[in-house]
């Protein structure tokens, strides 16, 4: 008995210290949580996430009171982690930056000016669900997601997601030629309906059916 017992107690300690990553969420406010959970991604080699987790502990261990505090918390918390890769450290400084004010609704403003300079994917989603709080008119943003979209490749998540916005937006504007706008959208992205006919085909309806209501 005593034998089962110790195996038994062995594998529950096993268990328990080999635990499977769980984040504990961007409203914690227990730094031990962030720590277990670092320490967790560490073992299941998620560099980014163990980042992020000791990023939220010291913020919660010593308040940060500016976007340029917070940047030289990131790049010294990548920059102290081995488990990141020397190739990889620059776009995960990029990354944490824009990721946990995102999450956290820190210091937007300053953010998007840093995203002017720094461009990278997250972006969309400061212009799209952040737009007053990063200074932006509707207008503004009806001409940044049209370049945006004509110029560059999005997912079909990311598309039909700026689409939407634009759609919505519209009716609000003054001073836009929309129509021609979704024709020109609608000509660049139709064509992706022969990569991948069901992923892009939702989006495609949204441009046409914007194009039949101008």
């Amino acid at each position: 008995m005593k034998k089962i017992f110790a195996v038994s107690l062995f594998a529950a300690l096993a268990l328990s210290a080999s635990a499977a990553y769980n984040f504990p969420g961007y409203n914690c406010t227990d730094p031990a949580q962030f720590s277990a959970a670092a320490s967790a991604a560490a073992a299941e080699n998620r560099p980014t996430s163990k980042c992020i987790n000791t990023v939220l502990m010291k913020m919660l261990q010593t308040p940060v009171k500016s976007f340029a505090d917070y940047c030289a918390l990131v790049d010294s918390v990548v920059d102290a982690e081995n488990i990141v890769p020397e190739a990889k450290k620059k776009n995960t400084k990029l990354y944490l930056k824009k990721h946990i004010a995102y999450y956290k609704n820190l210091w937007l403003a300053d953010v998007w000016k840093f995203c002017q300079t720094n461009p990278s994917d997250i972006d969309l989603n400061f212009a799209i669900r952040k737009t007053k709080a990063i200074g932006m008119t509707d207008a503004q943003l009806y001409a940044y997601l049209i370049d945006r979209l004509l110029h560059e490749n999005f997912q079909p998540g990311q598309a039909a997601l700026a689409i939407d916005r634009l759609i919505a937006i519209v009716p609000t504007l003054s001073g836009v030629d929309a129509k021609a706008d979704f024709q020109k959208l609608n000509r660049k992205y139709s064509i992706f309906l022969l990569k991948d006919k069901a992923k892009w085909e939702p989006v495609i309806a949204k441009i046409r059916t914007a194009l039949d209501t101008y």
